[in-house]
């Protein structure tokens, strides 16, 4: 009978422990707003912590997204929290407000916002829309050592201010 009663006790005593376990998530390494060339890759990164360890749901301009069946969109676990890696980024279909969403059943959930902005590839440059040319390139030249080299460079930029 006394057996019996012990047993009870440490029962009760490790389900005590277990409620007093767990902690609302909270966003530990929020997202951060990127910029990237159009046929890049780029990765989001969240971060959470909480008890139970959080479950991620990541989102883009409030669409929830599935990375199964999604060929460019891969979504990967990492010790708390998430990475959203999407390959080939494409302007039109990525450009916009990512959403990772932190939940684990207890407390409310928590979410943090990063901005993608894409850049179009200009494909005859090979290089995005806007971004400075070089017009010259510097040639190599043979110089004694210790003796100073002038190499000239030039370059342009759409839209840039002159003076």
């Amino acid at each position: 009978m006394w057996f019996m009663v012990v047993l009870a006790t440490v029962v009760i005593a490790e389900s005590f422990v277990a409620s007093n376990d767990r902690a609302e998530p909270a966003i530990t390494m929020p997202l951060r707003n990127m910029s990237v060339a159009e046929d890049e890759t780029i990765s989001f990164v969240c971060k959470a912590s909480g008890s139970p360890r959080p479950q991620f749901t990541w989102y883009r301009d409030g669409k929830r997204i599935k990375a199964v069946n999604r060929q460019r969109y891969e979504i990967k676990d990492m010790p708390h929290g998430s990475v959203l890696r999407i390959e080939p980024v494409k302007e039109r279909r990525d450009k916009g407000q990512f959403t990772c969403e932190a939940a684990n059943g207890y407390g409310n959930k928590v979410e943090t916002h990063g901005w993608l902005d894409v850049y179009p590839v200009d494909h005859n440059k090979g290089i995005p829309q806007g971004y400075p040319t070089i017009t010259i390139n510097p040639k190599l030249k043979s110089v004694e050592k210790g003796r100073d080299a002038t190499m000239k460079c030039e370059a342009e930029a759409p839209g840039a201010y002159r003076n």
